[in-house]
């Protein structure tokens, strides 16, 4: 019994200290034994506060120190002998939401498809990468811009294809299946796509290319041309199909170019459009697509998600386009002191009937 007690005593001391360092702004635990395989098994190993562990935060928003960020939360781990210490840091800022709650609509949009792909981590399948070529903020603009799609555009979650940090092969798999929608629609589907992660530029041809997180911007050949994109998304007759880039096709990135050694950036080929379709780019010619870093998104997908809200879903496309360049132009000029100013471009057969055609 004595024993028992004991035994109970030691390990209710261990508990208390846990949760209690836990409160501390920086924190290291030592591990005997077997190293911990990811920040799930620190998180129960020493109860930190008892509260929910997902990819995002470990309980209060306790994540990995030297993380990409805070949406990755793998540990860095220092061995000494038999013991591991793991460095946990407190409150790396989560996501800054729109609104809690997207304004959610009693309409259900059952001929419209959406394709969202939000390409944040490349350093993680490309070694030679470091962490600030990464594109800050793009799975959250993702997974908001899903949000707002199924809650306040109407849009059946069983019609949306979502992709985080899509590889080659995933990426184009995905884009086939838009294309199948369109085919077997017959006319009737309308199709929306969106995608946050890094452009680049052919250096000769300037033809812009969509970067899947396995592709080096040095191996155009194994990328996805926008042309191709589109090309796709269009094949088949649809009543219309609505593209949103929140990306720079000019070299650069939100933090840093793909690839850092370039110096110039190039002024990207405009790519031919067809069918009843619009594209709204977050720059323009040579610019950057920046983020908004106070609110955790890029800045273009910021205000992209702050119109569809306000108007809770209701606005035309000429409004949504009129909006986005007056706010994203000024506000990058206030909060990162640089030009980005988004454009719109539709085939021409649309005249400026675009204008007046919703979202969804």
């Amino acid at each position: 019994m004595k024993w028992a007690a004991l035994i109970f005593i030691v390990f209710l001391s261990v508990t208390v200290f846990a949760q209690t360092s836990a409160e501390s702004m920086v924190k290291q635990y030592s591990i005997s034994g077997e190293k911990p395989t990811s920040a799930i098994s620190i998180a129960k190993q020493y109860q930190i506060l008892n509260q929910k562990v997902n990819n995002t935060s470990i309980a209060k928003n306790y994540v990995i120190a030297n993380s990409i960020y805070s949406n990755i939360s793998f540990p860095k781990y220092y061995s000494i002998g038999h013991l591991e210490k793991a460095i946990i840091k407190e409150n790396i800022q989560t996501p800054v939401q729109i609104n809690s709650t997207a304004p959610k609509t009693d309409k259900i949009n059952s001929n419209t498809y959406a394709l969202i792909i939000g390409n944040e981590d490349y350093q993680t399948y490309q070694s030679e990468l470091n962490t600030e070529q990464n594109v800050s903020f793009a799975v959250n603009d993702a997974k908001t811009f899903k949000e707002y799609c199924i809650n306040t555009l109407g849009i059946p979650t069983l019609n949306i294809v979502y992709l985080e940090n899509a590889g080659l092969v995933k990426f184009k798999q995905a884009i086939n299946q838009m294309n199948l929608l369109a085919k077997h629609k017959n006319g009737k589907a309308k199709i929306i796509f969106y995608y946050a992660g890094h452009g680049f530029p052919d250096e000769k041809s300037h033809e812009p290319y969509l970067i899947p997180v396995d592709v080096s911007g040095n191996q155009l050949d194994m990328a996805i041309s926008q042309n191709y994109v589109i090309d796709k998304l269009t094949e088949f007759s649809s009543e219309k199909v609505i593209v949103f880039f929140d990306a720079c096709f000019s070299g650069g990135g939100r933090n840093q170019g793909l690839v850092a050694e370039r110096g110039i950036k190039i002024i990207p080929a405009q790519t031919k459009l067809t069918n009843n379709l619009v594209v709204f780019s977050s720059s323009s010619s040579n610019q950057t697509s920046l983020p908004y870093n106070e609110k955790q998104h890029g800045l273009f997908t910021w205000f992209l998600l702050e119109k569809i809200n306000e108007s809770k879903g209701e606005c035309t496309l000429g409004e949504l386009d009129s909006y986005l360049v007056e706010n994203v132009s000024i506000k990058s000029v206030l909060i990162n002191k640089k030009e980005q100013v988004p454009v719109t471009q539709t085939s021409p057969e649309l005249n400026t009937n675009w204008k007046n055609w919703k979202i969804y």
